[in-house]
């Protein structure tokens, strides 16, 4: 880590309800957009760290120039491993609460009072920034693709979360202590959350406006949003076993049965049994133990995981 803020600097807390207030910033070739996110970042945090995520251009230095404490990746390790990076230094200073925000400029730091306030006031561990409560625009490609995402998402949780691919957040002392984040893509987004509601964190969300680059490849979008739809299903598997391979394998075995029963009245009707129900009927019901083997599997493993944490 390095940096050209003094150690001094770092424990002077802020006003609001005499917290030490941390912002910490993923970056990867933001040259173009740090100075004026950390300037903006400046007037509302006692601290601001990046974790400069492998760039090849002057993100760092412009950084480290403005007074922000550098971590640096050797490579681009990814979102995820940079918001593991920052919570392990907010925990290592003692910060009272995380605010993370992206380096592209898209979230507008005015918006940090309202983020940490519901930590604050102790109503909340964990508060999303979330552009569909407010008012802002959202691109329609983006928009649908977040809000499937959220569907997957909220399937395991309690609390129905509006905007879960959001990066703008605040995280107060209990979430940075037992939240553990193990994905280094975007995904890392949704196994937070999905953490956080296994754990008991008080969920909150607040309405931000987002500020869109006018530029935006659609394809880049597409690809990163199957893949966090894909990997959020894999952890869900790995964590809600019986709900994501349990529910399949009933539906299967009644499709299974229904159509094996179909089979067997048209044998004592006809004297034969129609190859395409047949199939059906055999196909459906491997299908079935096949989901409930995996299904056991995997409540085993996690059983027995659980114990041995204990």
């Amino acid at each position: 880590m390095t940096g050209s803020s003094g150690s001094a600097s770092l424990v002077d807390k802020h006003s609001t309800g005499g917290k030490f207030l941390v912002a910490g910033i993923p970056a990867h070739n933001e040259e173009k957009t740090i100075a004026s996110v950390i300037l903006k970042v400046k007037p509302f945090v006692d601290a601001i760290f990046v974790c400069d995520d492998g760039s090849t251009d002057m993100t760092a230095e412009i950084a480290e120039a403005l007074g922000a404490v550098v971590i640096s990746n050797p490579t681009n390790m990814g979102y995820g491993a940079a918001i593991s990076s920052l919570f392990r230094v907010a925990v290592e200073i003692g910060a009272d609460v995380l605010v993370t925000l992206d380096a592209d400029a898209q979230h507008e730091p005015r918006y940090i009072p309202d983020l940490v306030s519901p930590i604050i006031k102790n109503e909340a561990d964990l508060v999303i920034g979330s552009r569909f409560l407010g008012n802002g625009h959202v691109p329609y490609p983006k928009k649908y693709g977040i809000k499937l995402i959220n569907a997957v998402v909220n399937i395991s949780s309690d609390k129905k979360i509006t905007d879960t691919q959001s990066g703008f957040r605040a995280y107060g002392r209990k979430a940075l202590d037992c939240i553990m984040v193990s994905e280094h893509g975007m995904s890392a987004s949704t196994e937070i959350l999905l953490d956080s509601s296994r754990k008991g964190l008080r969920i909150s969300e607040v309405p931000v406006r987002i500020t869109y680059p006018e530029k935006q490849s659609n394809i880049r979008s597409l690809t990163q949003g199957m893949s966090v739809v894909l990997n959020t299903l894999k952890l869900l598997s790995i964590r809600h076993p019986t709900k994501i391979y349990g529910i399949p394998a009933a539906i299967f075995m009644l499709i299974g049965f229904t159509f094996g029963i179909w089979c067997v009245q048209s044998y004592s009707q006809n004297g034969y049994v129609p190859i395409n129900l047949a199939l059906i009927a055999v196909g459906s019901t491997l299908l079935a133990f096949l989901f409930f083997s995996l299904m056991m599997i995997l409540w085993v493993t996690l059983t027995v995981t659980s114990q041995d944490r204990r």
